[in-house]
């Protein structure tokens, strides 16, 4: 009661502007201070409570502050949990929870994401470089690599983080297993014996063979004097202080900066200006590529491209007559497949076949017609394969550049070439056996008959083709099918797509970095498959990822030219590479050493199967080192890397002309004028390798004659090649055994410049139209990508102008100098395929018009330097930030 009146009168209270009490109902002054209540001052009476005021009030008063508390917590709460850091313990703990449960699977998926999160835990990393290893012990073989390459990259991101033994062991072990499986998977070969077995279509063809003669040499050792008073025909004000220098230390010297478009130039000079000559292997070795060029250039545009284009109309012919057979049946997209391959072909060449595509498959063909047609170097999947194309490879280079027939045949080649049937995708596996099967009577004469001949000079392919599928044809459906069978024996197909899987796969694989892991080591089928080569081998094994990163976590996807050689047994060539760092690349090392070792258990027969493998049998001398009883040049580590230049400049030549598969001129020799000074000069010593060339020449004629491709005339020049060659062997091996040459030796030499000059001629003649020939119309200098990259970049290795060569040489018992020309050799990495043109104006070689253009700023490897005139400080500061 007493509250409700309380109630009643706080309702008609005034408020007292000044001190705030509160005053009854009506006053006019405060009965506390005295002053007036009145309304404009702000005074008034308390408004009256609501129902809902009081204690039901505050409830709802102390509910929102609640609720605002709790969405203040659930927030904080959510914020510290969504935290990468957090959100990577708790994937953390899953990971470790299903690791011990055994589900390695999810083990990985958990801790790939632990570590993902938190990159900077080295315990995540390590525990995700443990289930890898787990999962991997217990995945089909096809997919332990990637999870082995799992594992060592999770190790190594941990032993970056935190100097952990655990970390150090699992990546020591990932690289281990990686090293294994490699070699299972290449049946612990290296994948080079396997190709072995594989039929030869060369029997019979260059096989007779004579043992290489030894000689055992004794060469008088003459040191020159500090002045050179005891060098016959040394004028000392020619060479300046380096180059003297050089000649007292090594015997010789390169030069450069004093070069020729072309060998024979220089050597006309010496017979004109009584110079003596040093016969070098470099410039013979040229003149075999200018014929080999020569007489491949020949048999393509005259046999290879006429029949290439009869037989991909035939095929394009056929192949729409089984797809129209076919439609409806699981076979059709196969059966398209082909009709795509083959309208390709045919277009490329120049043809117009009978237009079966339609819709999408022909607006995607002219689509891809265009990209292989600008040949830039990019990257898309092809509407035949589904998978990535390097449509880059498709620019024309070489000496078919130029050459609007040879364009053609070029692009058509490399198109049959690299389309890939995978074996996994069955639908291309069918399109492999529908393939085959057409490939009957009159399409299988001509297929073989271009394979036979391009096997005779670049080797047999490295992938799978109508020899290895045509047997498991005939097994699986018991013989030849029709169609119809094809359509109906269902189990034969499955027989037949088994079959084909149990096959191996190509040893040299197209890869770019980031491709779906499932095409590794894949079976395929290639309808004119781009040739093994051993050399293409050796980069494969010594390239990511057949080697792994550096310990700076680089990874070596270009290779080095000195690669080769040093594979071939050069240890010159080997201290340069690890002195460069290549050793530091995991596993380099020991996969040179087992290269090294399969190389040199390579049976002779195995050098025979090709001219290319002939061309690189014959420069494998190169490599070896000469000791005593050689001339002193011969014997210096500087003569080693020399050598290294030659064997790099002619193996420039064979990828050049092989691509598809990998001054003024001097007037004519005079008469026999009297010579008023000694100009007798010298051969380069190397009986073993003039003896391999000789038998390389010998076998080319030999070959072509037994396919019936080979003209009198080249016969002819062919035999002087020969001849030739073998002069320069026997006065080697006199020199060797320092018995004196006959004035017969003595002329050759001297007219060693227009021998090799006939053979330029020959070869360039049909170009020049009948007119006079200049050597910088038709220089030396050629170029070649022999490798490329993941990024699409590519190694080029090319030969500049022919380098002047200074030779301290022994002669009736005093010395000499000589001189000669040499290769000059570049390599570098390089955004754009070259052209042989594109590489010439780089040189600053003009080929057409007077004088020369403006040369870009390029420089030899690093170690040609100890043999050049050019000190290195002098290259670098002539051309800074130049390749090289």
């Amino acid at each position: 009661m007493r509250k409700r009146r309380a109630a009643e009168r706080r309702e008609g209270a005034m408020i007292c502007p000044n001190c705030g009490k509160e005053n009854p109902k009506g006053v006019r002054f405060c009965g506390y201070c005295g002053r007036e209540i009145s309304e404009k001052e702000g005074g008034g009476a308390v408004p009256p409570s609501s129902p809902e005021e009081g204690g039901g009030g505050r409830i709802v008063k102390l509910l929102s502050l609640l609720i605002l508390m709790l969405l203040v917590f659930f927030s904080v709460f959510f914020f510290l949990s969504t935290r990468p850091e957090n959100r990577s313990r708790r994937y953390l703990r899953l990971g470790q929870h299903e690791f011990e449960k055994g589900d390695y699977e999810n083990a990985v998926l958990h801790l790939k994401k632990a570590a993902e999160l938190a990159p900077k835990n080295a315990a995540a990393w390590v525990r995700l470089a443990r289930a890898c290893r787990e999962l991997a012990r217990e995945s089909p073989k096809e997919e332990q690599r990637k999870l082995y390459r799992e594992m060592l990259s999770a190790g190594q991101k941990a032993s970056e983080l935190k100097d952990l033994s655990e970390a150090k062991e699992l990546v020591k072990e990932a690289k281990e297993l990686l090293t294994e499986e490699k070699k299972d998977k290449d049946g612990g070969s290296g994948g080079m014996e396997k190709l072995l077995l594989r039929p030869s279509l060369l029997t019979g063809i260059g096989e007779k063979e004579e043992e290489e003669e030894g000689v055992q040499p004794a060469v008088p050792e003459i040191l020159p004097a500090s002045d050179f008073s005891n060098v016959e025909s040394f004028s000392p004000d020619f060479f300046g202080e380096r180059e003297k220098e050089l000649l007292r230390k090594n015997h010789f010297v390169v030069e450069g900066d004093r070069a020729e478009d072309e060998f024979f130039v220089l050597y006309e000079e010496n017979r004109y200006n009584y110079i003596p000559s040093f016969v070098t292997v470099d410039s013979m070795l040229h003149s075999y590529h200018l014929y080999f060029q020569h007489l491949l250039k020949n048999t393509e545009k005259q046999y290879l491209a006429p029949l290439l284009k009869e037989l991909s109309l035939r095929m394009e012919k056929k192949s729409a007559e089984n797809y129209r057979a076919l439609i409806g049946t699981d076979w059709e997209d196969a059966a398209l497949r082909n009709v795509y391959l083959f309208e390709m072909g045919a277009e490329l060449l120049g043809e117009s076949p009978g237009g079966d595509l339609s819709g999408e498959a022909e607006k995607a063909l002219k689509a891809e017609r265009a990209r292989i047609e600008a040949g830039d170097s990019s990257s898309e999947a092809s509407y035949l394969t589904g998978q990535l194309e390097d449509y880059g490879q498709y620019k024309v280079r070489g000496y078919y550049e130029g050459d609007p027939e040879l364009s053609r045949y070029f692009r058509a080649m490399m198109w049959y070439g690299r389309m890939n049937f995978s074996q996994h995708e069955e639908e291309l596996d069918r399109a492999a056996l529908l393939l085959t099967l057409s490939l009957e009577g009159e399409e299988k004469e001509d297929w073989e008959k271009i394979y036979r001949v391009t096997a005779f000079f670049a080797g047999e392919s490295d992938d799978n083709g109508y020899y290895e599928y045509r047997p498991l044809l005939e097994e699986a459906y018991g013989g030849v099918p029709e169609l119809s069978s094809l359509i109906e024996d269902k189990k034969a197909w499955e027989r037949f797509h088994s079959l084909t899987g149990e096959l191996g796969a190509p040893k040299i694989q197209f890869f770019s970095e980031g491709s779906d892991a499932s095409y590794e080591g894949d079976v395929s089928f290639r309808f004119m498959g781009q040739r093994f080569s051993i050399d293409s081998a050796v980069f494969q094994d010594l390239i990511y990822d057949s080697v792994l990163e550096n310990s700076k976590g680089e990874k070596r996807f270009l290779p080095s030219g000195l690669d080769i050689p040093s594979a071939f047994g050069s240890d010159s060539a080997l201290k340069i590479l690890e002195d460069s760092g290549q050793s530091d690349f995991s596993g380099y090392s020991e996969n040179m050493e087992g290269i090294r070792s399969k190389l040199s258990e390579l049976p002779k027969e195995f050098w025979e199967r090709s001219l290319y493998n002939r061309w690189l049998y014959s420069i494998r001398p190169l490599t070896e080192e000469r000791g005593k009883g050689y001339p002193l040049f011969m014997q210096s580590s500087e003569w080693d890397k020399k050598k290294l230049q030659s064997f790099l400049g002619s193996y420039a030549e064979l990828k050049h002309d092989t691509i598809l598969y990998s001054k003024q001129a001097i007037a004519e020799m005079g008469g026999d004028d009297p010579m008023p000074l000694d100009d007798r000069g010298y051969v380069e010593p190397e009986p073993e390798l003039w003896s391999r060339l000789y038998r390389l020449a010998e076998s080319s004629g030999e070959g072509l004659s037994a396919l019936s491709l080979l003209s009198e005339e080249d016969r002819k020049n062919l035999e002087l090649l020969k001849g030739l060659i073998g002069q320069l062997r026997d006065i080697s091996v006199k020199e060797l055994k320092n018995q004196a040459l006959s004035e017969e030796d003595y002329k050759l030499i001297r007219g060693y410049g227009g021998n090799i000059e006939h053979f330029w001629q020959e070869v360039n003649r049909g170009a020049a139209g009948g007119e006079s020939l200049l050597a910088r119309e038709f220089p030396a200098a050629v170029i070649a990508d022999i490798a490329s990259s993941p990024d699409g970049s590519c190694l080029e290795a090319g030969t500049g102008r022919c380098a002047e060569i200074y030779v301290l040489v022994p002669l009736d018992g005093k010395l000499r100098i000589t001189r000669g020309s040499v290769y000059s050799y570049y390599e570098f990495p390089s955004e754009e395929r070259l052209t042989d043109s594109r590489w010439r104006e780089m040189l600053g070689i003009q080929t057409q018009g007077l004088g020369e253009s403006e040369a870009a700023d390029l420089k030899q490897p690093d170690w040609t330097y100890s043999f050049t005139e050019r000190a290195k400080e002098d290259e670098e500061k002539d051309h800074p930030g130049s390749v090289g």
